[in-house]
């Protein structure tokens, strides 16, 4: 049982069904924007994944964002028509505040953005569930410090391993959006086309949620 965070527009967790036999009946998908707001930015491809993704089985969730996971926890595990209770795997690939790469500021909010998923996360999780973070593991995304974030939300990591996105036919990755945009967001491949890397975390014995 899968529950993808912050998915943008939707596509890996449709390439995750997809690479499942388009099986997606223990898949959830939040991301941040409205419906109304995700439809702007992502255009008319949003409704013709939304739709591919409940062909599925999956459920999607609009506004949802990192702080309000746990508040949420109840509908969320109850939300897969596959089962309900607490979720296996929760991914969050390539985390973004939404305000820009570069300089202290938006390190600091991009530590916080992760800090909130690392605190909200793990009471979704079965006991023996795992938190996937994806990360271009180059600078500046390596000043983010994920791993130290981590651990001062008391959450282990257990390993990394490579990502690769060809491993996900179909998954466009695309920038969060800021407050100044208003056009239509293009994916943008070669953001992930550098080394990427998904951080695998367990829940540690104290963890602070």
């Amino acid at each position: 049982k899968v529950l993808c965070v912050g998915d943008g527009n939707m596509s890996f967790a449709l390439a995750l069904a997809t690479v499942c036999g388009n099986e997606g009946t223990n898949l959830v998908v939040t991301t941040r924007e409205t419906l109304g707001v995700a439809r702007k930015i992502y255009g008319d491809a949003c409704d013709a994944t939304v739709e591919a993704l409940e062909a599925c089985g999956a459920t999607v969730h609009f506004g949802v964002e990192c702080e309000t996971l746990r508040a949420r926890a109840k509908t969320l595990q109850e939300a897969a028509s596959g089962s309900a209770g607490a979720f296996d795997r929760i991914v969050f690939n390539f985390p973004d505040a939404g305000v820009g790469k570069v300089g202290p500021l938006s390190v600091q909010a991009q530590r916080e953005l992760l800090a909130s998923f690392f605190e909200n996360a793990p009471g979704l999780l079965k006991g023996s569930g795992e938190m996937h973070v994806a990360l271009q593991t180059g600078p500046p995304y390596a000043g983010w410090n994920i791993e130290g974030v981590g651990a001062k939300c008391g959450v282990v990591l257990k390993t990394v391993v490579e990502f690769e996105a060809s491993d996900f036919p179909g998954y466009e990755y695309c920038h969060t959006a800021t407050e100044d945009e208003e056009d239509e967001i293009e994916p943008r491949a070669d953001d992930i086309e550098c080394e990427c890397a998904t951080y695998i975390f367990v829940k540690g014995a104290g963890a602070s949620c």
